[in-house]
């Protein structure tokens, strides 16, 4: 892991040396060119010391963090604000939910009184007669 860490912070400080070069007033193109191979080869490095280890980046930290131009240091607290949330949702269904069962019961409770009420006022008229 050390060694893929390290291959990571090598090709990002060429790319850093890339950025300032070309953001020069007179870029030095063989400089540029030379920083440029060994940005190729650094990730070339960095894809064989790859095979080595098991790393899943999940793509919702590309296409919403690093894409968007967002810190990857914010993807932790905002998964973890987003499953709060979600939790949160859950727990507001289930209680719902629960309240919901225990109308059904009380209205099942009550018919059930009403029925049995009905059936003995059908009995007792009927002894009446």
């Amino acid at each position: 892991m050390e060694a893929l860490e390290a291959a990571t912070v090598k090709a990002l400080t060429r790319l850093q040396h890339i950025h300032c070069i070309s953001q020069s007033s007179h870029p030095d193109n063989a400089q540029l060119h030379a920083e440029l191979n060994g940005f190729v080869d650094g990730l070339d490095a960095l894809r064989r010391t790859k095979v080595g280890a098991d790393v899943t980046v999940p793509t919702a930290l590309i296409t919403d963090f690093l894409d968007q131009q967002i810190s990857p240091d914010e993807f932790m607290p905002a998964l973890t604000h987003r499953h709060v949330d979600a939790a949160q949702k859950e727990r507001g269904r289930g209680a719902a939910l629960h309240n919901l069962a225990d109308a059904l019961q009380r209205q099942a409770a009550g018919a059930a009184f009403l029925r049995e009420q009905t059936s003995r006022a059908a009995v007792d008229s009927a002894h009446v007669e």
